[in-house]
């Protein structure tokens, strides 16, 4: 069920998608939200009531930092992330150093590819100078 509300959430909110991460969204599900035992009867009386579907109606602005449990990662999950973090930052470093090796060796290649279409096109012309007289 968080699952599900955590992708909702991110298609309404495409913004703060990162933000919405599982224990925020477990935290608003817990906080926020309902099971009705008589759903039919709750959603008519949702849609004939106002003030009751604005008594259960509840806004919220994304992120929603629950100040209780704002620690609530242990230092175990803590490292993991801070570990995460570092090697998708090494990847990241790498796969830049790769992508500017290959378009140093690609400019390389069509400096000598010119080059060779340069020499060429003069002993081309070379050869007509010498076969015209």
């Amino acid at each position: 069920m968080t699952n599900q509300l955590q992708k909702r959430l991110k298609m309404l909110n495409n913004e703060h998608s990162s933000l919405l991460t599982q224990p925020r969204v477990d935290g608003m599900k817990e906080n926020l939200c309902f099971i009705s035992s008589e759903y039919d009867t709750d959603l008519m009386r949702l849609k004939r009531n106002l003030e009751y579907y604005n008594e259960i109606n509840k806004k919220i602005r994304i992120p929603v930092i629950d100040n209780e449990n704002k620690n609530h990662l242990s230092p175990e999950e803590l490292e993991r992330q801070k570990q995460a973090l570092i090697e998708n930052g090494r990847r990241l470093s790498e796969m830049i150093r790769e992508k500017r090796q290959q378009n140093t060796n690609n400019n390389n290649d069509n400096r000598n590819e010119g080059n060779e279409n340069i020499e060429r096109k003069l002993k081309e012309s070379d050869f007509k100078i010498y076969t015209q007289r």
